[in-house]
């Protein structure tokens, strides 16, 4: 069904959206699938994300909560993301003991950056939104954990959403 992400030889992704009313995202590199993000109804607080060999669900505890968690397929909590108080900077933290921070750059940016103490930058997602219907990935090179770079991308891609719902509910 899906692909396996190769992080060398795929370097830039793109997540598409097949419509304006579609819930599914499929991350892609113009000829093979790599996973999708779909989404139930209209709620973007809730999501779920699968790949050829994982599948993850995040969620936020709350419509105004800044934690959200991260379980893999059998419902185990493998990891929690809390965003800072008066900050968008999320700071994610994994059972495994790997940590990274998503962020934007300034406010008028349209890229997201997640980068890790140890490793540096590692994805970077560019927001077309509202002038197409799909979102740039660039994958980083880095010595950063070849199985965690895909969490990554889904976890980067989930907030980017989240956050373009919350503005247009404000």
């Amino acid at each position: 069904m899906f692909k396996e992400l190769c992080i060398k030889h795929t370097p830039h992704l793109w997540f598409t959206r097949s419509g304006w009313f579609a819930t599914e995202y499929q991350l892609t590199d113009g000829t093979d699938i790599y996973g999708v993000l779909n989404y139930e109804w209209f709620s973007r607080n809730q999501c779920d994300a699968q790949t050829a060999a994982h599948q993850w669900h995040f969620s936020f505890w709350s419509l105004f909560s800044r934690e959200l968690t991260i379980t893999d397929g059998n419902g185990e909590v493998i990891g929690s993301a809390e965003r800072e108080l008066f900050s968008n900077t999320y700071t994610l933290n994994l059972k495994s003991g790997f940590r990274a921070r998503f962020y934007r750059p300034s406010i008028f940016s349209r890229r997201y950056l997640c980068e890790s103490e140890g490793y540096g930058p590692l994805i970077t997602i560019e927001n077309n939104f509202p002038f197409g219907l799909n979102n740039d990935v660039y994958i980083e090179e880095s010595q950063a954990p070849a199985s965690v770079i895909p969490l990554l991308i889904f976890f980067g891609m989930h907030l980017t959403i989240y956050r373009r719902g919350r503005r247009k509910r404000r």
